[in-house]
């Protein structure tokens, strides 16, 4: 699927509470499920806040198909050491296994490449999120280690 990959501007509320209020579907992420959209512009807030701390991050970018239709979120956080990076991504549920993750994240890590200043890239998945994994692993990326419930959520810890 051909996509654009577009710099973030936080101000888009109606769309990213359309990721974030689809408690299944944050589940297994890092991003919290925000049943309102007040909320959601509360988060927002914060994440804005932590993208404006290190200007050496890739993105955030909001990932929209040619016409514009908003699809979902990625990006690459710098790590601790110079040149490392983590990717992430969430796509809206009624995109899933239509290619957008695939488009998406090749085009971050393209980007990620052509800026000269990634020596490493990584990804992480809760053990049991099979679909992850598969994509992941189609990406190119390798299991390296697992962190012993290091994922919390709604009472439960995942490896």
């Amino acid at each position: 699927m051909e996509l654009i990959l577009e710099k973030f501007k936080f101000d888009e509320v109606e769309e990213v509470h359309s990721l974030w209020s689809d408690e299944p579907a944050t589940l297994y992420t890092n991003f919290p499920y925000l049943a309102t959209q007040e909320e959601c512009l509360q988060r927002l807030a914060k994440m804005k806040s932590y993208y404006a701390q290190r200007s050496e991050h890739f993105g955030p970018f909001a990932v929209r198909s040619k016409n514009g239709k908003f699809l979902g979120l990625t990006g690459g956080d710098a790590g601790s050491s110079p040149g490392e990076y983590e990717i992430w991504y969430f796509i809206r549920r009624e995109m899933w296994g239509k290619k957008v993750a695939t488009s998406a994240v090749a085009l971050l890590l393209e980007m990620m490449k052509r800026s000269g200043r990634v020596t490493s890239v990584k990804a992480e998945a809760v053990v049991n999120n099979v679909p992850s994994w598969r994509f992941l692993e189609k990406q190119g990326f390798q299991r390296a280690n697992l962190l012993p419930a290091a994922h919390k959520k709604n009472g439960q810890a995942w490896d």
